[in-house]
Order: C-alpha cells, then structure tokens, then sequence
C-alpha cells in the first residue's frame, strides 16, 4: 500500500494536496484559540512525526503527516473577525476613494487610534460615507465622533454577500460620517505616485470620452466600475461577459503580447531575457495601476513563472504553475481563498487549459471562419466547465447566450483594448490622441450595443437555483466523474441528464413556489408571491430603485413573470387570501387563520409576537403563514 501513491502522485501532485489541505483547515476549522507556546510544541510534535514517519515508512503516512500540517497551520492562520471599537471617536486615514454620486462619498479608510498622545494604526480597514458637500482627499487624516458599524448582509433573497465581499479585502465595518468630522493632517506614502498615474489616466480619457463609453473604458483598462452603469451591468451580467468590465487574465495576456511585440522591433538593441523582464515590470505596475484584484495578480503571477522559466530554460506542467500561483497568493494572503473573483479565475484557467484541447479536437471544420469560431467556442466552453457550477452558487442563475455573446465579445473587447492600450501610451499627444479616442469611443460604443442586443433576447438569463455547499462539492464530484471516470459513454450521459432534470425541478419547485416574505429595506417590505404572480406592498420612503434592486435580487431565487405594486400609507388594510394584513409604522399584524405581529427595531431585527409562542427574532427574507 505505501508504494502506491509515488506511481500516482508526481511532484505536479504533491502542491496541490499541500494547498487545499491549508484551504481545508483555514475553512472548516474554528478561530483560533491556541496560545503561541502552545502552537509551537504542537507544530514541533507534528514536525518530529513528519521527519520519523519519513525515515519509516517513506510515503502514504509521509504524505498524510505533510497534510495534517499544512491543516494545523490553516487552522492557527484563521482570524477572528475583529471587534468593534465601544469609543465612538476615531481617528481615520483615507487611502482610496472609490466612487462618487451626488449625495454622497464612499472611501476606504484605515482606522488609527489615539493613546499616549500619539496616532497609531490599528492595521484594519472601513468603508467611509462622507457628504458630496465636504471635500476628501487620498491621505487625509480625519478625526470623527461617527460611531464604527459591522458590515451585514440584508439576508434578503439572492441579495449579494457583501460580509464576504469586504472580508476577502480585509474590511470588517462601515461608518457613517457625513459632514461630521475635523481634517487634523495629510499623509503621503509610496503608492501615491500610482494613485497620481491613475488620476492622470482618468482624465486622459475625461477629457476624450463622455456617457458609458467613459464608465467602459474606466472598467476595461483601469478595473474601475464605479461609473458603468446599473443597466450595464445586468447586459453583461446577463450574457456571461461581466468579467470583460474586470481587468483579468485576457487584458494581462493582450497587454503582454502588446509589450513583447513592441520589444521585438528592436531585437539587436534589447535581448529577449532583457525583453521578458522589461514586460515583467511594466505588467506589475499595470497591476498596481488597477487595483492588484485577485484575478490580476494570477494572471501576472503566471505570466511572471512561465517567462522566468523560458529565462533560465526551465518549463513545467500549466496546472502546476497555476496551482504555485494559488498557493503563492494564499501565503501573502490567505482571505483570497474566499475571493469570488479568485475562485472563478482558478476555475476557468484549469479549465481552459485542461481540456480545452480535448473539446476542440471534437471537431475539425474546414472553413477558416468555422475553424476560428469553434476554436473560441471550445474555449468557452473548457472555462465553463468549472465556473457553472459557481455561478449557480453564487449568482443563482445562467447566462443561455454565453456562447454567441463571447464570439462577438472575443472580437470588439480585442479591438477596444488594443485600442484602449494605444490611447494609454500615446493619447498624451494632441493629434494622435483625439484619433485613438474617437475610434476608441466608437468601439467601447459597438461593443456595448452589441451586448445590449444579446441580453435583449428572451431567455437570456434562467434564474431560480439555489445550490447548496454540498450540491456544489456533488456537481464538482460529478463532473471530474464524467471528465475522467472509466465508465462507458451512455452511462455518463445518464448521470449528466439526472443531474439537469435534478436542478431543473428545483428551479420550478421555486418558481412556482407561492409565500408570503418580509424584506429588509429602508421600510421593510412585504411580499405575496402567488406561482409567477409577485405582489409587492411597500411604503412610500421606499424609492422605485430600491424597489427595483430587491426584485432583481429576489428574481435570482424565485423567478416571476408578472408584478404588482402597491404604495400603502400609514395604518393601510390589506387583504392576502384569507387573511387581513395591518401595516403600521412601526409594526404589522396578521390577522385570520394565523394571528401575529411584527414589530420593526430600528437595530434592523425584527420581532414576532403570537398567542402561543414567545417574542421571537426573524430576519429578511422569512416566509410568513397566511
């Protein structure tokens, strides 16, 4: 039995058990509670037993004892959120603005402290919302009496994770400041000067675009979507193309082919080891310029091992460079792990470059334009092998028009960045650059209309699933079974069909699903959904974009096609089946064969008082009897 696993696990293999075993203890194990004296006898008990059972018996328990470790240091490495600070004066270090409107500012700020006369950071970040009346800049250092707020989700269905989103950046609270805070200095540090090519950048392309195509050309070369917007979003969203507004592995690829051609001019000035590590730098300080997102860092990353190994004639195996990229960003920071953008990068290069090959060697057109189709079709199609079942988990619904929208996105994001690229090194000279940013305007313009087609067409978006963590691991299971399983053919077609017939019945147990639901919102929201008939009752400080949002978010879970709304004032009667429904200001009552009462905290929990039962807490999203 010992001798099995060096037959199996090469040492392509041996990094990827190491990484998910640090995935694995830094996921499913509690904060950490051990003292570092304690921490320490542990991880040197564990290295002796690591060091004696490979002098014994030289692989399976090895192999074992490496994991169990690399598990013990997941463990010691996971963090308990932080606590919220009881003073309500702070002390806060702006170092980023993130976007703008017209009543307010958001910005990241880290937090400081005042004791012993002095200012010190407290190494953790918050969201700032300031008035649009008081001017902020990157570096002010502020004093405020607003109190600190923990980021919570709003528990309403299919609405977006947003503890998880800031936690994976390190981001715990919120606060509200508004007008009421002192400038008390500024700071400058190192990123500065990026912050200023940034802002050079930004007004560059100001000064030549205007409307959305500004807000695409932020997202597209910048990774800035402040400004795209909402409707935008949903099109690309709706055809598989949202992460075209994300600067990720396909921008870094064209901006490096872009970088190298350029070196390739001059092939008796500049070698090609001096070329690839010119490119390096120039990519990492485009990676700083956008943000250092997780999908950017792993396209840079790969691009960094595999060029360094053509340096010193070196090559290994695509998934192994990945899987060192993965495990390299999990030490700098773990919290990536949790990244949704991480996960989907990870997923979509395995696939791509796993089977990619495989899918296209299905069919061999004869046409060039059939040839140049298919090949970016199989290419598609190997990226969604692995990110379906996330999208499912994470988004609750599918884009059906993937494949027509990535044949024209494939061409026009192409031309808009190679476009975007010029514009970036060369829109500085007058002439040059009021060309590149007309034609730059007028493609970011056909590639927009061309998505807004797409997302127009009937069925371009099938909402309704509601995946649970073990239905994700059984579909990952499933799909490395029919990828790699030695069953015949007929079989694995089977189990693919059960598996669709499975979520297909789960989407049409929620879409004919009828409840009546509370909704978290500035006044809480009720909600009668009859089969594909959805009733809304809301309040009148309730504005119709806050309405629209939660539909489009409920709409993820539990698909409708036609809506009612209703506007109710104070002390408004409503009539749901049987039952009579009392809306107040502060409190709603059922009335028929369920009595009860909601009373509305303004802490954002809610309590239901019956007959029979004990005041109790429920939270957004809870179906009601009726």
């Amino acid at each position: 039995m010992h001798n099995l696993f060096p037959r199996i696990l090469g040492p392509e293999h041996i990094l990827p058990l190491l990484f998910f075993a640090v995935f694995i203890g830094h996921d499913v194990m509690p904060a950490r509670t051990l003292s570092w004296p304690s921490t320490m006898v542990v991880c040197l008990l564990i290295l002796g037993a690591i060091i004696y059972l490979k002098h014994k018996f030289h692989s399976t328990p090895f192999l074992f004892s490496i994991a169990c470790f690399h598990m013990f240091l997941g463990f010691i490495s996971h963090e308990a959120s932080p606590e919220i600070p009881e003073k309500s004066n702070h002390v806060f270090l702006i170092r980023e603005i993130k976007e703008g409107t017209n009543k307010r500012i958001k910005a990241i700020a880290e937090i400081h402290r005042i004791a012993h006369r002095s200012i010190y950071s407290v190494k953790e970040k918050t969201i700032c919302y300031f008035d649009s009346t008081k001017k902020i800049h990157r570096g002010d250092l502020i004093f405020t009496d607003a109190p600190i707020e923990r980021i919570v989700n709003s528990e309403n269905p299919g609405s977006f994770d947003m503890e998880n989103y800031f936690a994976t950046k390190g981001i715990h609270t919120q606060c509200n400041i508004g007008k009421a805070f002192i400038s008390i200095g500024h700071l400058t540090s190192w990123e500065d000067w990026m912050f200023q090519l940034r802002v050079w950048f930004n007004r560059s392309f100001e000064h030549h675009l205007n409307g959305e195509e500004l807000g695409l050309a932020k997202a597209l070369l910048l990774g800035n979507t402040s400004e795209v917007s909402d409707e935008t979003k949903q099109s690309f969203a709706a055809t598989g193309a949202i992460h075209v507004l994300a600067v990720s592995g396909m921008h870094i690829a064209l901006f490096a082919e872009l970088i190298l051609l350029s070196f390739g001019f001059l092939p008796r000035v500049i070698r090609k080891s001096w070329a690839i590590m010119f490119a390096l730098i120039i990519l990492w300080c485009y990676a700083g310029l956008t943000g250092f997102s997780p999908s950017v860092i792993r396209a840079v990353t790969m691009f960094t091992l595999v060029n360094l190994g053509k340096v010193f004639q070196r090559s290994g195996n695509p998934n192994y460079i990945l899987l060192w990229c993965g495990f390299l960003m999990y030490l700098f920071d773990p919290e990536c792990l949790y990244d949704i953008g991480f996960q989907l990068s990870f997923a979509a290069v395995f696939g791509i470059q796993t089977y990619k090959d495989r899918i296209a060697s299905w069919w061999t057109p004869s046409s060039k334009l059939l040839k140049f189709v298919w090949e970016h079709s199989s290419v598609a199609l190997a990226a969604q092998l692995f990110t379906v079942p996330l999208i499912l988990y994470y988004f609750h619904s599918f884009p059906n028009y993937f494949l027509i929208a990535n044949l024209g996105i494939v061409v026009l994001s192409g031309l808009a960045m190679y476009l975007g690229f010029a514009f970036l090194l060369l829109g500085w000279i007058p002439l040059i650059g009021t060309v590149l940013g007309y034609i730059f305007s007028l493609s970011l313009r056909l590639m927009n209309v061309f998505i807004g087609c797409i997302a127009e067409i009937p069925g371009a978006v099938e909402g309704g699933f509601s995946l649970q963590l073990w239905t994700l691991i059984f579909l990952f299971i499933v799909l490395l079974w029919m990828l790699h399983g030695k069953a015949s053919l007929w079989k694995k077609c089977a189990i693919g069909v059960i598996v669709l017939a499975g979520l297909s019945y789960s989407r049409y147990q929620y879409q004919m699903e009828s409840h009546l639901m509370i909704l978290q919102a500035k006044r809480p929201i009720l909600l009668y959904k009859r089969k594909t008939h959805v009733t809304l009752f809301c309040s009148p400080i309730n504005t119709s974009t806050s309405r629209k949002r939660i539909l489009s978010d409920y709409q993820k879970i539990y698909p409708f096609n036609t809506l009612e709304t209703h506007v109710l004032t104070n002390n408004s009667t409503i009539k749901v089946k049987n039952s009579e429904i009392q809306v107040y200001s502060n409190h709603l009552t059922v009335r028929g064969k369920a009595h009860y009462r909601i009373d509305f905290q303004s802490n954002r929990t809610w309590i239901l008082r019956t007959a029979s039962k004990k005041a109790q807490l429920i939270r957004a999203g809870s179906k009601l009897a009726y």
